[in-house]
């Protein structure tokens, strides 16, 4: 994998997208000559289908939820959102669309708020993780709130 490979999965991408890009292949668009019938999910990993870090929604952890942010969120059309601390590669936690349905954006309520009383698990898994074994942890109902990150080598 290139350098520019491990930096654009550093440490995560976010579940939705993994969820929605597995769940499209498991359909596979009901053509039955569609790569899935033929076994694409073994052959595939993670980083085929994930969108790059610097290409997704996200928000950092310091966030002021005010009527721009609120608007914002809105019109990106996503329902889980990455939120991170320092860097975008440091994806501490997810924000669910749901959870803003009690925020006023009057109140300028900080997302750390939000997302510490909801505290939704996040879980990880290597970019070059087979989409079948992913596709499996959603069936487990383990699928909720997947991102991404990079196997490092031992010295």
């Amino acid at each position: 994998m290139s350098s520019r490979g491990r930096e654009t999965f550093a440490n995560g991408l976010w579940m939705g997208r993994l969820r929605e890009r597995v769940l499209e292949l498991a359909r596979g668009g009901g053509d039955p000559y569609s790569d899935l019938s033929k076994g694409v999910l073994p052959c595939r990993t993670v980083e085929d289908v994930l969108t790059p870090l610097e290409d997704c929604f996200m928000l950092d952890a310091s966030t002021v939820l005010d009527f721009g942010v609120l608007a914002s969120i809105m019109q990106s059309g996503h329902t889980r959102i990455p939120v991170y601390e320092d860097e975008r590669s440091n994806i501490v936690d997810m924000l669910y669309l749901k959870d803003l349905a009690f925020v006023d954006p009057e109140d300028c309520t900080p997302l750390s708020t939000i997302t510490r009383f909801y505290s939704h698990p996040l879980h990880f898994v290597f970019n070059d993780t087979k989409l079948d074994a992913v596709l499996e942890e959603f069936k487990r109902g383990n699928g909720r709130g997947i991102a991404e990150g990079t196997r490092m080598s031992a010295p």
